[in-house]
């Protein structure tokens, strides 16, 4: 069923807004839409009329949103192909193109041959090429736990993209009538204090900040992990999965050492982007936080240019992100306690959506080693 109610938006940011908040109203959505005055939502529930009070409160909020434009610091063959992502598109649905992406399976990339090594290319890839001087390399595990969490407050800003762990207690009473279930009783789950990570950088502030003594400052981090994130389902196709490979440069420091940090990597990021021979753009961005009363922080981020995103364009209408360039302040660094509290560090990060970079190339190069460019080829 179509659940239609009228919106007007008078800025993109309040479609922004509604489209990404919209899929969380709930499970039951299937897609999101906007046409002619009207919000249109495809909602398979029956509670019809409590669902379109839902959907007329969120407009309502949208109307509250005040945000500036985004600011383009590097373009490359937009006039071309564009770079505006309508909605979250099927790509899975769009016509044939000659070269494939790889398929999605699971809330994940599925790679098959040669396009199996491209994650370990493109780790190499990102330490030769875009590695500051002196960084340091770090390997983390992929559980997180609530302590570090909760002193990221990720759960306050973004609630709707968590997994928590769940496990069945050690008692033998409880695992033996799960046995005799045939493994179907859901009930005798408990929560755990463990979190699957949905980014690297956590890590590196909760080792820094159980640091004895001093923290070095100016010092960049790089490190690789798998992360997770719990998307709406209908949102997941290629480039968007619950499950990823993410590739971060840490910098921690003072203020100038930081977004001189950012600054270049976000500039050798660009040149390696069109190296590889991609198209798109690197605007000032801000993160999609979830609820209405956080709305201020967006506006403060693209502000003060706290955010860069570089976004690929293979061709008009289809775009999505790659990588993000983020200045902090001092807000991690404080909420882990890192330099104690009259030497507060500022700090910031780079982050590349390992997945997103292969969907990338082979959309535009195809799964034929081959074919890849030169970059690519020297470090399988």
């Amino acid at each position: 069923m179509i659940v239609t109610v009228p919106f007007s938006p008078v800025h993109p940011s309040q479609t922004e807004y509604v489209r990404d908040r919209a899929y969380y109203l709930s499970e039951l959505i299937t897609d999101v839409s906007f046409d002619n005055g009207k919000l249109e939502v495809s909602y398979s529930g029956r509670d019809t009329e409590q669902f379109r009070k839902k959907l007329e409160s969120l407009v309502e909020e949208s109307r509250k949103v005040r945000t500036l434009s985004k600011k383009r610091i590097k373009q490359s063959g937009v006039h071309e192909c564009g770079t505006h992502e309508p909605g979250y598109p099927r790509i899975a649905e769009r016509p044939r193109d000659p070269h494939a992406f790889a398929s999605s399976f699971n809330g994940g990339v599925h790679l098959q041959g040669e396009a199996a090594l491209l994650p370990a290319a493109l780790e190499r890839l990102f330490r030769d090429k875009l590695g500051p001087a002196g960084f340091v390399l770090r390997k983390y595990p992929s559980l997180m736990s609530r302590e570090i969490m909760t002193k990221s407050k990720y759960p306050v800003h973004f609630p709707q993209n968590i997994y928590r762990l769940s496990e069945l207690s050690h008692d033998i009473d409880r695992i033996t009538e799960f046995h005799r279930s045939g493994g179907n009783r859901e009930d005798l789950y408990s929560t755990t204090d463990f979190y699957m990570q949905p980014c690297v950088c956590f890590q590196v502030y909760n080792e820094l900040g159980e640091q004895a003594g001093p923290v070095p400052g100016n010092v960049v981090y790089a490190a690789t992990g798998r992360c997770f994130r719990h998307e709406h389902r209908s949102r997941i196709n290629e480039v968007r999965g619950l499950e990823f490979d993410m590739h971060e440069f840490v910098y921690v420091g003072d203020a100038d050492f930081v977004r001189k940090t950012r600054d270049e990597l976000a500039e050798k990021t660009w040149e390696l982007f069109c190296e590889l021979g991609f198209t798109g753009v690197v605007e000032t961005a801000a993160d999609h936080f979830f609820h209405h009363v956080d709305v201020g922080k967006t506006l403060f981020q693209l502000a003060g240019e706290l955010k860069y995103e570089l976004r690929v364009a293979p061709r008009k209408g289809l775009a999505w992100s790659l990588a993000s360039f983020n200045l902090f302040g001092d807000v991690l660094c404080s909420s882990f306690g890192i330099g104690g509290e009259r030497n507060i560090l500022h700090s910031g990060c780079a982050a590349y959506g390992i997945d997103r970079w292969i969907q990338s190339l082979l959309y535009y190069y195809g799964d034929r080693s081959a074919d890849w460019p030169s970059a690519i080829r020297e470090r399988l």
